[in-house]
């Protein structure tokens, strides 16, 4: 889960921040860091002064000619506990579907320019 602020997401959970960013000489770092938990959990992370990693990424995109490129997600469908996972998720805004078992992620359900995609 892409956070704004890792250090506060670190500090709510108690998790250690692993970095995995190297320093590039304009300034910029190319990698993430990240804060994870127990292996049934969504790990959380970010990307430190990365430039304009969206807009590379869109360049890729159109050099190679793609035209449906991936949005946000539009539901998430996860086997498991609810009250667990808004525990360790803490306040968001994402679109959660959850249902029995404990399977873990069951369905991703994806923006495109071309319609939604589900992945399961």
């Amino acid at each position: 889960m892409l956070v704004d602020d890792l250090e506060a997401v670190s500090t709510r959970l108690g998790g250690e921040i692993f970095d995995f960013t190297i320093a590039h000489g304009d300034g910029t770092l190319r990698g993430w860091r990240a804060v994870s938990g127990p292996s049934h959990l969504p790990f959380f992370i970010d990307y430190p002064d990365n430039g304009d990693r969206l807009g590379r990424w869109q360049a890729m995109y159109d050099r190679v000619g793609h035209t449906c490129a991936p949005g946000s997600f539009t539901e998430l469908t996860i086997s498991g506990s609810k009250s667990e996972m808004m525990e360790w998720l803490g306040p968001n805004d994402l679109p959660l579907r959850f249902i029995d078992g404990n399977r873990g992620l069951c369905e991703a359900r994806l923006a495109t320019a071309r319609g939604e995609v589900a992945l399961s």
